[in-house]
């Protein structure tokens, strides 16, 4: 009976454990972007929500990045969709690099990627995280099918503490 009960409890522990791994990866999987891994629009909203509602100091000026690739179309139709994931995940890693490790990179969607940067301490810090942006498309980037330069443009939009904006019209 006593190897019977313990096989038992093996049994729910390992059932426990496996359940909670499952949530753990669907929980992951609704958060990221799957070809990335970088948060989703959903995780992004949420956060850009959070900064917008706390409490602010006045030696900070959180920040938002719009970065668009552009011509990302024609990557697609000539060299295939395969290089146009290769320059999307080549992309997404420079522009993690690029920033602080407090700062939020996350896919929207396509060739769509914003930036939440709540550390900037004044405009021209803004304005030196833009450019840091911006030199990640000054390297090729080396796909599996050879080098291939890509431009982006960026817009830069400012978090107000006294702003009534959503998060979605500062990403929009």
């Amino acid at each position: 009976a006593l190897v019977l009960a313990l096989v038992v409890t093996i049994r729910v522990v390992t059932a426990v454990k496996a359940n909670s791994r499952a949530q753990a990866e669907l929980i992951h999987g609704a958060q990221t972007d799957p070809l990335t891994g970088l948060p989703n629009r959903t995780v992004l909203l949420e956060r850009i929500n959070d900064v917008i509602g706390s409490t602010w100091r006045a030696d900070t000026h959180p920040t938002l990045y719009f970065v668009d690739l552009d011509r990302f179309k024609n990557i697609n139709d000539s060299l295939g969709h395969a290089a146009g994931d290769e320059v999307l995940v080549t992309v997404a890693r420079r522009l993690v690099n690029a920033v602080t490790p407090d700062a939020m990179v996350a896919r929207l969607s396509g060739d769509e990627y914003v930036v939440l940067d709540t550390t900037a301490t004044s405009q021209g810090a803004a304005m030196a995280c833009a450019e840091r942006l911006l030199a990640v498309f000054r390297e090729p980037l080396a796909l599996s099918q050879g080098d291939v330069f890509v431009t982006a443009s960026i817009g830069v939009a400012a978090i107000n503490p006294t702003s009534t904006t959503s998060a979605e019209d500062l990403v929009r």
